[in-house]
């Protein structure tokens, strides 16, 4: 084992692979994280037991164990993907969007409280969520580049839904168009901004 993460870490998975009965993700910086572990489509009487905490997404209530949360098939989630789709911008002082992957790249536009965009890929920059936009259409005429979605402790857009085409997550690591995606670790290594 080469570390452990802390919960709430967020990190890219490059390829995947089932070991043991558990599915596990190549992190890109190195080394391999456990996904999530398949039920037996049935779930567990001991999910009743575990204390119910808010996992953050549409005010539902999930169980957690130790290193993860339970799943209604009785498997366990170590991690959550972050999905493709549609994005509601929550940060209220114009969020930049960035010409390429990284936030230090040249700023193209900036996006209002509630504008929508579409998120077709994800990475990770330095603990941070960014997310690929399909073209948007602004002043300047039609744009792309990239937003930063979220950290550990601050979120700038939040996830509203799947585009037309179905365009989410499969828990593959990748969106239906095969770009890779990020992972948000409910046990993780914390990552700054």
């Amino acid at each position: 084992m080469r570390e452990v993460l802390v919960r709430g870490t967020c990190f890219e998975v490059t390829a995947t692979r089932i070991e043991e009965g558990v599915v596990r993700g190549l992190v890109a910086w190195g080394g391999f994280v456990s996904l999530f572990a398949p039920g037996s489509g049935v779930p567990s009487k001991s999910s009743n037991s575990n204390t119910s905490n808010s996992n953050g997404t549409n005010g539902a209530k999930q169980n957690f164990t130790k290193h993860g949360n339970i799943r209604a098939d009785g498997g366990i989630n170590f991690a959550m993907p972050v999905p493709l789709g549609q994005y509601s911008i929550i940060y209220p002082h114009g969020l930049p969007v960035t010409a390429g992957f990284s936030r230090h790249t040249p700023i193209k536009t900036k996006l209002k409280l509630d504008d929508i965009v579409e998120v077709v890929e994800t990475r990770v920059e330095d603990g941070k969520v960014r997310g690929r936009l399909s073209a948007i259409i602004c002043a300047a005429g039609i744009s792309r580049g990239w937003i930063s979605i979220f950290d550990p402790s601050c979120r700038w857009a939040k996830f509203v839904g799947r585009d037309s085409s179905g365009n989410g997550n499969g828990g593959s690591g990748k969106g239906a168009s095969g770009h890779r995606h990020s992972q948000r670790g409910t046990s993780g290594r914390k990552l700054d901004f």
